[in-house]
């Protein structure tokens, strides 16, 4: 119960109150009881002072009667009559008048004679058989002479019983107002407390989440304030809550379209951003790779050594990076968080496999163009170096001579076209009028003309088309992919070997138009590459081939609004298929 505010408020108020309480009422009792008592002592010496007089004037020494006369309209005017005891003594002691008792005996007779001998009074206390009397005798002059002595006195019990009923009526006020007062320091502690748990409450509900809730405050008070300020820093944690989540959002949203592959380490190398490109680059899933230590995602040494040099060295480092297991070349630039990479490191990685592979093919390309032009070249030079020297004379040698260069020279302008037609396909320059277009009859005569082309050593060649198929296209593009398949086709299959050509039509108003040998087939790894320009599967051949062909047949087809797929069995053959949109 006391783990709660409002009883801790309640709890020390009330200690308080009755503290002071008790202190207060100790002090009155003594106070009250001093007090009354000095009273009553007050009263008891001026009854009997009036008393002494008024002996003293009615006749002390005159008939009774007259004594008592005058002493019951003293008694009468001071109201006392009923409370006090009086009793009047002679000069040597003997009662004349006892109010209580018929004259005798009276303990007071030792005090009067001794102070109706000094003529003096006093006031006191006396022990009797009976319990207490407070008492006051004064002497009675007459004449400067002391002729007797009136003894005014009061049993304690009665002067007691009017302390204890003031005392029981202070108790009860303080009992009454200590109860008000616990009640008033519930009601106040409860109020106060209630603003306090709103509070509590309030703050539970922002940490749970809740960012919209807000504190009413059920008093004018600081604690107003308090729930005043408290709303204020709401305000203010949704309003940063909201901009960083917006940033946030934006954030991803930056780092899930980047081309580059970002990666952020914090000091202790666990990972705590991995955007989808870094993913689609390490063959890693991001969801996965967050939280997880680098050297747990990535295999890749360089990489990590990388990461720690930049983390130990503080300063921003660059690598190429090639990563056998995904088959990438990787630029990768680390940069240090914060001073001296007191905040982690942070990895771009930036994919440099195409421009590699670019590269590479350009420079095949620049080789396998240098040669295919140095051996006509060469050849030429050598025919007309000869025929210059005499040969011209000799009817037959300079004739093969000559259609040997004229071949040479076919050779290299097919080679241009070829390059000149592959660029114009790819810059958009190149207008393809599409058209409905008889399929049969362009697989037919595209056969025909690489049969006139290739005389001998020409495997056999089926066609599996029928003669209804329309497509959309124009007829001299699509007559080019057929003889660049087959050719590509032919020359990689032996004589004995099978060439098939089919098509079929699908409900999705596609035909797939298929080229197949039993050739020698394409390694796996060599699929993915084989309509890249310039790329060649095996390069030690001597094929005359400018590795263009496969690619002019991609761009051609897609131009088109087709696709060109692949699938071989390495040392079984290859199929090469292409789509065309139904006529």
């Amino acid at each position: 119960m006391f783990h709660s505010l409002q009883w801790r408020i309640a709890f020390f108020y009330t200690l308080l109150i009755f503290s002071t309480m008790g202190i207060v009422s100790l002090f009155l009792f003594n106070y009250i009881q001093r007090s009354y008592l000095t009273q009553v002592y007050n009263h008891l010496e001026r009854e009997a002072m009036l008393i002494s007089e008024a002996a003293a004037v009615n006749g002390f020494e005159a008939n009774l009667n007259s004594l008592i006369s005058g002493i019951s309209n003293v008694l009468a005017r001071a109201n006392h009559g009923q409370e006090y005891r009086i009793a009047i003594f002679d000069g040597v002691g003997n009662i004349i008048l006892d109010t209580e008792s018929s004259i005798g005996n009276h303990w007071g007779t030792e005090y009067a004679v001794q102070y109706v001998s000094t003529g003096e009074g006093y006031r006191g206390k006396v022990k009797l058989t009976d319990g207490e009397e407070l008492f006051s005798i004064e002497s009675i002059q007459i004449g400067g002479r002391s002729v007797g002595a009136v003894i005014v006195s009061v049993p304690s019990e009665k002067v007691e019983g009017y302390i204890n009923l003031i005392v029981a009526t202070v108790v009860i006020s303080g009992v009454i107002v200590g109860g008000l007062s616990i009640t008033l320091s519930i009601y106040i502690a409860r109020r106060t407390s209630r603003s306090i748990v709103a509070l509590t409450m309030g703050a539970a509900r922002i940490q749970g989440g809740d960012l919209s809730h807000r504190v009413r405050s059920h008093v004018n008070d600081e604690t107003s304030d308090l729930a005043d300020a408290f709303n204020k820093m709401a305000n203010t944690i949704a309003w940063t809550v909201d901009n960083l989540s917006t940033e946030r959002d934006t954030l991803s949203a930056v780092l899930d379209t980047m081309a580059d592959g970002v990666i952020s380490v914090d000091r202790e190398g666990s990972v705590t951003v991995f955007n989808q490109t870094a993913g689609e680059l390490l063959n890693v899933s991001p969801k996965n790779a967050i939280g997880m230590r680098l050297a747990e995602v990535i295999r890749d040494f360089e990489i990590l050594q990388l990461a720690s040099r930049c983390e130990n060295s503080g300063a921003l480092l660059h690598s190429e990076v090639e990563v056998p297991e995904v088959r990438r070349f990787l630029s990768v630039t680390a940069t240090p968080l914060g001073f001296d990479a007191e905040r982690g490191v942070l990895l771009t990685v930036h994919d440099l496999t195409h421009i590699r592979q670019t590269e590479t093919s350009r420079k095949e390309f620049v080789s396998n163009v240098s040669h295919e032009l140095r051996s006509p070249i060469a050849s030429i030079r050598a025919m007309a170096e000869t025929l210059e020297d005499g040969a011209i004379g000799d009817k037959k040698v300079a004739q093969d001579f000559i259609g040997r260069i004229l071949r040479d020279i076919q050779r290299m302008t097919v080679m241009v076209d070829d390059l000149l037609e592959l660029s114009r396909i790819e810059s958009g320059q190149e207008v393809i009028d599409i058209h409905p277009v008889n399929l049969f009859r362009i697989a037919n005569e595209s056969i025909s003309y690489v049969k006139g082309e290739i005389n001998d050593g020409m495997p056999e060649i089926i066609l599996n088309v029928t003669e209804e198929i329309m497509v959309m296209g124009q007829e001299e593009k699509i007559s080019q992919v057929f003889v660049n398949l087959i050719q590509n086709a032919s020359r990689f299959t032996r004589q004995n070997g099978l060439i098939t050509i089919t098509a079929k039509q699908y409900d999705n108003d596609i035909v797939e138009v298929s080229v197949s040998d039993t050739g020698m087939g394409i390694a796996p790894e060599h699929l993915a590459h084989v309509f890249e320009r310039f790329y060649k599967v095996d390069r030690s051949r001597r094929d005359g081939g400018t590795g263009l062909g496969l690619s002019i047949v991609k761009h051609l087809v897609q131009a088109q609004g087709g696709e060109v797929f692949v699938d071989s069995v390495e040392g079984e053959g290859s199929t090469f298929k292409f789509t065309l949109p139904v006529a």
